[in-house]
């Protein structure tokens, strides 16, 4: 009977054991992939920046050394998981076509090319065990952004235009609402405590922007709602931007 209950205890440790190293392991990709925004960020920028060229070619160097050394290290870590390597293979199909376009001097190439990576994240990082990275969460508030930005590009809003933005405004307030409930972690991000009170700043200010598009609507005022609307693309990037390595 002792011998049963010491193999008993031995087979619990072990699991308890093992469960804690797996966890290690995930903290430790955890970390990788959050480096992995932080490498990727910088290039999506400029490639959406006018004679941003010079800036570009270091930054893509960085996410190229970056992706290189994540690739080797992470490519065969779940060997198990079916679609493991489908999600490596399709975001080093992105950059590669990212380099390509710098290559070329096509930034809109660059750019679609590079939105490309954080579209495969997005999948991939929730479906592998990481279902509460904020960056994904930005993501997925990053189309009906785009929504209202492309919808007040013209100078004078039409009903049609308006009511877009109406329609639009609360799933974008919803999605802003998963940005601000999700937890960032200094330790996983290399935050000093001076970036994270930027950072939450930051967020703040995306909810006041939302929350005085919707003001706006309610007045009716065409000026207003066009002006309140122009705000919330400039404030969306700045949040972004700041889990780059710059």
């Amino acid at each position: 009977m002792q011998r049963v209950l010491k193999l008993l205890v031995l087979a619990v440790c072990g699991v308890a054991l093992s469960v804690a190293g797996a966890a290690a392991k995930d903290e430790v990709l955890e970390k990788a992939l959050a480096g992995l925004d932080r490498a990727y960020i910088p290039p999506l920028f400029y490639s959406s920046t006018p004679n941003s060229y010079p800036a570009s070619v270091p930054a893509m160097g960085g996410l190229n050394a970056y992706w290189g050394e994540f690739r080797a290290n992470y490519y065969n870590y779940r060997p198990d998981y079916e679609t493991w390597k489908t999600y490596f293979d399709q975001i080093e199909t992105q950059i590669d076509m990212a380099n390509a376009a710098l290559a070329g001097n096509n930034f809109p190439a660059m750019q679609t090319a590079l939105q490309g990576v954080r579209k495969v994240l997005v999948v991939f990082r929730p479906n592998n065990g990481f279902p509460k990275f904020i960056t994904d969460k930005l993501t997925n508030f990053h189309g009906p952004m785009e929504d209202i930005a492309r919808t007040v590009a013209d100078s004078v809003l039409t009903e049609e235009e308006i009511l877009k933005i109406a329609n639009v405004l609360p799933a974008a307030s919803l999605l802003w609402l998963d940005v601000e409930k999700c937890s960032v972690d200094p330790a996983i991000w290399g935050f000093s405590p001076e970036q994270m009170s930027v950072l939450y700043a930051l967020i703040a200010q995306e909810r006041s922007n939302l929350n005085a598009l919707a003001a706006a609507l309610e007045s009716g005022d065409n000026i207003q709602i066009k002006a309140a609307a122009q705000k919330v693309k400039p404030a969306f990037a700045n949040v972004y931007k700041a889990f780059g390595n710059f």
